[in-house]
């Protein structure tokens, strides 16, 4: 039993073909349609009908506009139509993926940088035959070019070095030969074994301020001297509001045989 075809995906998620069209639209326009035609094989879009319909659903709404308004989308096939919105972009054919000035305008641009380590050796290196081999298989570059043009992206003062190292490795060779970009690559591998790009430092979050503490012991004097002071006060606080306490009388002794002075008998005295 077959399986089940798939479903187009909707506009916006991450598996929809998506397209910007500006300065840069002619490798953005091909890889649109190499998604989109890939999508239509998985989900068995086979009518031109269906297959225009779906690539309006994903585009802008200015583009979907002019895109609908040529004279192939309704009267012709889906590969007319194809062509006819290629025309649009000038430069957007596949046979104009590069040209002899990206590569130069690549020299240029990593012989200014200067290629100061052995990663930086390796992303111009990609980019170099990306572009190299693409212009080589349609034979607007020959090999002798190709060899030149890579020499050409090192400092003087690097290719001072790179030569020594090609020479010592093959003492005949012409002068008037260019040296072969395999060699010059090894070369300038040798040079720069050992370098990398420098690291950017992880900053550590700061440590959180310690609370401050007495150090000195006049400090912890004082704090001791301060929790004296509190209970004190707390006592004398209890000892203001307690209730007076009342006097006790002061006892007289008994008068025997009764107020009379005990000498003259008159009334006042004792004596």
């Amino acid at each position: 039993m077959a399986a089940p075809a798939r479903h187009m995906p909707f506009r916006g998620q991450s598996s929809a073909p998506t397209l910007v069209t500006g300065s840069n639209s002619m490798p953005e326009l091909a890889r649109f349609f190499t998604d989109i035609e890939y999508l239509f094989e998985d989900c068995q879009i086979n009518a031109d009908a269906n297959k225009k319909r779906h690539i309006l659903h994903y585009l802008e709404l200015q583009d979907s506009w002019l895109w609908e308004s040529l004279p192939t989308f309704t009267a012709g096939t889906y590969a007319a139509w194809k062509n006819e919105v290629r025309a649009l972009y000038p430069g957007t054919s596949e046979e104009c993926r590069y040209s002899v000035a990206d590569l130069h305008i690549l020299v240029g641009e990593w012989n200014m940088r200067v290629i100061s380590n052995i990663v930086q050796l390796g992303e111009f290196h990609r980019a170099f035959l990306n572009i190299s081999q693409f212009l080589m298989s349609h034979n607007r570059l020959s090999e002798n070019e190709r060899d030149r043009a890579f020499r050409m992206a090192f400092t003087p003062e690097q290719w001072d070095e790179i030569h020594h190292q090609l020479v010592i490795a093959d003492i005949n060779h012409h002068p008037d030969d260019p040296w072969p970009m395999p060699q010059i690559l090894k070369a300038a591998e040798y040079i720069l074994h050992g370098t990398a790009p420098p690291m950017i430092p992880v900053q550590q979050p700061a440590p959180a301020p310690a609370q401050s503490a007495p150090t000195t012991a006049q400090e912890q004097l004082s704090v001791k001297d301060e929790a004296i002071l509190a209970l004190l006060s707390k006592f004398m606080d209890k000892f203001d509001t307690a209730p007076p306490r009342q006097q006790p009388q002061q006892l007289r002794a008994p008068c025997i045989g009764g107020e009379d002075c005990h000498f003259c008998g008159e009334p006042g005295h004792w004596t």
